[in-house]
Order: C-alpha cells, then structure tokens, then sequence
C-alpha cells in the first residue's frame, strides 16, 4: 500500500484538555541530567529518565525537544485538571493499565480514543 501522507505527533493528539493552560497550571519544567531526544508523549521521571516503572512517572513531555549540555530543561504535564489520549502517550516497556492510576492521582485523565 502506496503511503499518501504522513503526520507528526501534535501537543493536540496528546492534551484533549487542561485546566487553566495560560497559566501553565498543569505543567513543570524540568532539568534533565543528561543530553536525549524527547518526542510528545514522552513517559519521565522527575529527572528527566525513563521510568522503570509506573510509579516512577512523574510526568509526559508535551514538546519535541533534544536537550544538550546547555539547554537541558523541558516542559512535562505534570499535574490535572487535564486530560490526555491514550494513543498519543509513549509507554515504552510499560503498560497502560498501570500507567493509568498513576497519572490520576495526579489528576491527568486518561482518554480512550475511538
């Protein structure tokens, strides 16, 4: 099958809602320890790593961004009143059933996209 066009992944894909957005009430900005690319949907710690486990999230990377030796902050949901997709968050070794009550009790609600 011929590919007609491709998409990247948009902040939208990801955030269906977040309460008080132009105050950036929902979102931290972290300091990562070491220079990575970063894509939206992103699961990480508070240090900017990737969890071992669901507990260990601390928030999802709502930028793209690769950071360097200087410029090593990036910006995380990191607490609700928000909403996001399940399609759009990159879980990498885990799963979403565990992810899930995790970032409620932050307040994030995870969506079911149809």
């Amino acid at each position: 099958m011929t590919v007609v066009a491709t998409d990247t992944q948009r902040v939208s894909n990801l955030v269906k809602y977040e309460e008080f957005k132009e105050f950036r009430h929902c979102r931290d900005v972290i300091e990562v320890a070491t220079p990575k690319a970063y894509v939206i949907g992103d699961l990480v710690t508070a240090t900017g790593t990737v969890p071992a486990t669901a507990a260990d999230v601390y928030g999802i990377v709502v930028e793209d961004k690769t950071t360097t030796a200087t410029d090593k902050q990036i910006v995380v949901l990191a607490r609700g009143s928000a909403g996001v997709s399940n399609v759009g968050l990159k879980l990498g070794a885990l799963t979403l059933a565990n992810v899930k009550p995790v970032l409620l009790a932050k307040g994030i609600k995870v969506l079911t996209a149809v």
